[in-house]
């Protein structure tokens, strides 16, 4: 049976925190390892988190150096084969999701992230929930302007062997980073065709934090992905799938042997 390892993390947002810990131990699947990364909160968090320590595998509350040191406290604590990064406020759709999403991944093996749809919640923008619904496909045209949703995402425990943890550099656009890189490795990404959580947009919706999170992603993307490529998905839709054809492949391959060379030069 395959084991989910859920990793919370939190920073005074007790409200938020008791609905993603209820959806969570509510589940009826039953082999899910539940982690909450608390950052020293002080609002009451940590008594909600102890009022449900039977259902958490492990839980720490002190001072960390942001998100992405906070999940990767986490990862470093996870056994699971697949994981799932559900922020405090974000919260499982259903008490059968996880089941839901065993049950594809059994239909569907081999895959190296699972990523499903997502509700929409708290966008300062609409006052109605919203379903977004994700291309049944990630292509680096897709990735060049939007991103897959972390929390609505399974990744597998190797996957992060393989490529190590989140870089904690970039405060607010870290997954895009390992998505991006995924891709680029070509590895296998499946569509889970429904929504899997209920995403609290009101953090990244702020206009502040929303322009840092495109700056800290064009500078990935400049970092990772090779000019010639760029140009190509630049100059006409129709090069929206050229992940799959051999030159671009090409072009990646010869951009990773220059960066290997002049790094060790």
């Amino acid at each position: 049976m395959i084991k989910i390892s859920i990793i919370t993390i939190n920073y005074n947002n007790v409200i938020g925190l008791e609905e993603t810990i209820k959806s969570v131990v509510g589940q009826t699947y039953t082999n899910i390892e539940y982690i909450i990364i608390d950052g020293g909160s002080s609002d009451g968090s940590v008594n909600i988190i102890k009022e449900n320590k039977n259902h958490i595998y492990y839980w720490v509350s002190e001072p960390d150096n942001g998100i992405y040191h906070a999940m990767n406290k986490g990862l470093a604590k996870a056994n699971g084969d697949f994981l799932i990064f559900l922020n405090s406020g974000d919260y499982l759709c259903s008490n059968n999701i996880i089941q839901i999403c065993y049950e594809f991944i059994i239909k569907f093996p081999g895959n190296d992230i699972y990523y499903g749809d997502m509700i929409v919640i708290n966008d300062i923008n609409s006052s109605e929930s919203r379903i977004h619904k994700h291309p049944n496909k990630i292509t680096l045209k897709f990735l060049k302007d939007n991103n897959i949703n972390h929390q609505a995402s399974l990744i597998s425990l190797s996957l992060f062997k393989e490529f190590g943890p989140y870089l904690e550099r970039y405060k607010l656009a870290s997954d895009f980073w390992f998505f991006l890189k995924a891709i680029l490795k070509n590895k296998n990404f499946k569509h889970i065709d429904f929504p899997i959580v209920n995403y609290d947009f009101s953090g990244i919706s702020s206009s502040d934090n929303f322009e840092k999170y495109k700056q800290e992603k064009l500078l990935i993307w400049q970092s990772l992905v090779p000019d010639v490529v760029n140009e190509l998905i630049n100059e006409n839709d129709k090069y929206k799938n050229l992940i799959e054809f051999k030159i671009i492949k090409a072009a990646i391959l010869l951009n990773d042997k220059y960066q290997y060379f002049k790094g060790n030069t």
